[in-house]
């Protein structure tokens, strides 16, 4: 049993304090005052949801003697050194999303890959557009926690159980941004970062993304400080991998996204596994840039209880109990991100507490061994 003592606890909708939080995997209870065994934080929060990753990387260099999935461990190293404990996998391939769901460091739940008749990914399902009922129930039977659509216009989503998720597709592309479908009720996520980072000289302006180099080797590439010939090159090299993209395909997203909906339907994502997009950080670039336009309470709501309500499988992003104990824990208390972030402590995963310092140092050994491989 794990016993946590908040000061002040924010529960995903409302905030209390001088409550302590009780349980196994699961929370229990939550008691007024501070039980003998419990251990005291200023500030408590649910762990942190980052909703419409990709989290399939690679390796570079030899791998005889790593099992295939080193990438993508990194990728919940990093998740977690950054207070994010669950994610929802809306890009991966198949066998990926189905190791994902496996790990016991990580509340993750996957798609298991999107459905598309006119595939861009190398992991999208191709089938027509009578047969999606279909194949989403086979991916259900598979453990898919919901559907991912990358041609919403031509499916009936109507009949289909489950969350389903409709990305944007623009000229043959999937811009930043996405819906989520539950029934009769919509969530939006804007994806501001991903949007600042979808031109090439978005990527050039784009923060140091070298910290990801473990999950995607190429992030070494992006370092923040780059020279103006470093600069000159990688423009010349991103302008051939990505082509001319132009801030007028995302069609004045993410702003009209933002404004037309109220706070409750606003999902934070970081787009991880997009270029430049580091795993955990881009979430709090994301609620950080997601507060100066809503505030410090509705920005936390856009990573804990709205994906909670949009994704029922995660069972997590709120403080209540039957709940996953999955807890963010700050050793003072904020009134805004940048003070969140600052005052991070550890985290709680299914019960499971550790320290951000310990998780900081296994996200930074994965670096230092990709960095071996790449010798």
């Amino acid at each position: 049993m794990t016993d946590i003592h908040a000061e002040r606890l924010f529960t995903g909708t409302q905030w209390i304090t001088d409550v302590t939080v009780t349980g196994g995997d699961r929370i229990d209870t939550i008691d007024s005052g501070r039980s003998p065994s419990a251990v005291s934080y200023p500030l408590v929060l649910p762990g942190l949801i980052d909703v419409g990753v990709w989290a399939e990387g690679y390796l570079e260099g030899p791998t005889s003697r790593e099992h295939p999935f080193v990438p993508e461990e990194a990728f919940i190293a990093l998740c977690r050194s950054h207070g994010v404990t669950s994610v929802v996998d809306t890009g991966s391939s198949c066998s990926v999303g189905r190791w994902l769901i496996g790990q016991h460091e990580i509340n993750a739940v996957s798609s298991l890959g999107r459905v598309s008749s006119s595939p861009t990914r190398r992991c999208d399902h191709v089938v027509d557009a009578g047969h999606v009922s279909e194949l989403a129930s086979a991916l259900q039977t598979l453990g898919a926690a919901c559907l991912v659509i990358a041609e919403p216009d031509a499916v009936d989503v109507s009949g289909i159980s489950g969350p389903v998720v409709l990305t944007r597709e623009r000229g043959g592309m999937t811009v930043p941004g996405f819906f989520v479908h539950r029934g009769d009720r919509e969530w939006v996520s804007p994806q501001i970062i991903a949007c600042s980072l979808w031109t090439v000289e978005g990527m050039l302006n784009g923060p140091d993304a070298t910290l990801g180099r473990a999950f995607l080797p190429y992030l070494k590439h992006f370092a923040g400080e780059g020279n103006f010939m470093a600069r000159r090159i990688a423009r010349g090299v991103l302008k051939k991998l990505y082509g001319e993209r132009r801030v007028e395909d995302l069609d004045g997203w993410p702003d009209a996204a933002i404004k037309s909906r109220p706070d409750s339907q606003l999902l934070a994502s970081s787009g991880a596994g997009a270029a430049g997009v580091v795993p955990g950080l881009g979430l709090w670039d994301e609620l950080a840039a997601l507060e100066r336009h809503i505030g410090f309470e509705a920005a936390l709501r856009t990573a804990t209880s709205n994906p909670a309500a949009a994704i029922p499988a995660l069972n997590s992003g709120v403080i209540e109990p039957g709940a996953r104990m999955d807890l963010l824990l700050c050793d003072g208390d904020a009134a805004s991100i940048a003070e969140l972030r600052e005052h991070m402590s550890a985290i709680v995963v299914a019960g499971a507490v550790s320290t951000i310092q310990a998780e900081k140092e296994s996200a930074q050994n994965y670096c230092l061994a990709a960095d071996r491989r790449a010798l």
